[in-house]
């Protein structure tokens, strides 16, 4: 994955994303207001995924990698940008039942179709008659503050050591506060400036 960047494209650059998409096959347009993020190596988008807003809703749509750069982890740095950059707003996506992994380990989890906003419900229906073997995930928005490595766990911290992760709570000295307490008493100020990540 060396020489592999990830970014946000600029507008003037969506019709080359688009152009990518067609190449891997996507068929969905894009529109001026989707945020697009992308991989890229020697000039070339490997890999894009947009962010949508739709009804209010923050959506993952687009998700795609170019064939012959698969499975050498930029999907997983891509969408682990993608997930840093949601700042506390859950999320909902569509993937392919197979992709049920790789999205759950950015902190997505499989959501009941009658669970979902009426629009997804509708647009799910719309892609099973297609054939397409889709179903729903949400991130919820107090997944989107932590740390992308592991938005799944919390952290442990001494004053000294730094910063170790652990499943339970955040560890000051003696006093033990969770995350969402943490974010509370100091929502202005990231918790990677507060502590050195290892």
């Amino acid at each position: 994955m060396s020489n592999v960047t990830f970014r946000i494209a600029s507008l003037p650059e969506h019709p080359r994303v688009q152009a990518a998409y067609t190449t891997w096959g996507y068929r969905s347009g894009i529109s001026p207001d989707d945020i697009l993020y992308v991989a890229e190596r020697g000039g070339e988008f490997v890999a894009a995924v947009r962010r949508t807003q739709e009804h209010g809703l923050v959506l993952l749509r687009g998700m795609h990698v170019a064939p012959e750069q698969q499975r050498k982890g930029i999907g997983s740095r891509l969408l682990g940008t993608f997930v840093e950059h949601l700042h506390g707003e859950a999320c909902y996506c569509l993937p392919y039942q197979h992709l049920r992994a790789f999205y759950s380990r950015a902190g997505f989890a499989s959501l009941p179709d009658h669970a979902a906003p009426e629009f997804l419900r509708e647009r799910v229906r719309s892609y099973r008659t297609r054939g397409l073997d889709v179903f729903v995930m949400h991130r919820p928005a107090s997944l989107s503050m932590l740390p992308r490595e592991r938005p799944n766990q919390a952290m442990q911290a001494t004053a000294v050591v730094g910063l170790r992760y652990s499943p339970s709570f955040l560890i000051t000295s003696s006093t033990s506060l969770s995350v969402r307490s943490l974010m509370r008493s100091s929502s202005s100020v990231s918790l990677r400036s507060w502590f050195k990540c290892s």
